[in-house]
Parts: structure tokens; C-alpha cells; sequence
């Protein structure tokens, strides 16, 4: 599972899984199970990396 911020608003997101065929992602904002489109979801949040996946 991967973990999003939006420095915008300060909120974190997981996302739960894209639908490949709509473009459309589960996503879990505040608590909250929504929907939204992937490519709208990616322009306002940002990929939070974890300690494993850094480079060194």
C-alpha cells in the first residue's frame, strides 16, 4: 500500500487500488473510503517514500 500527502491541504492518503481500465483510484482521505480519478489524485497528493525505499 502506498501512503500520499497534499502539502496544500496537509492531508495524508493510502491508496487501496486503481481500477487500470477507468483510471479511477480507492483512496482513503481523512479516514473517509472515496473514489477518484487517478490522474486528478496524483496532481494534488504526492508519494510519501518509506525508509526501505530510500537510496542511499
Amino acid at each position: 500500500m502506498r501512503y500520499y500527502y497534499n502539502p496544500k491541504t496537509c492531508q495524508y492518503a493510502k491508496v487501496l487500488g486503481v481500477n487500470d481500465r477507468t483510471g479511477i483510484a480507492t483512496v482513503i482521505i481523512d479516514n473517509k473510503k472515496d473514489e477518484m480519478d487517478w490522474d486528478e489524485f496524483i496532481s494534488e497528493f504526492k508519494q510519501l517514500r518509506d525508509k526501505d525505499e530510500r537510496s542511499n
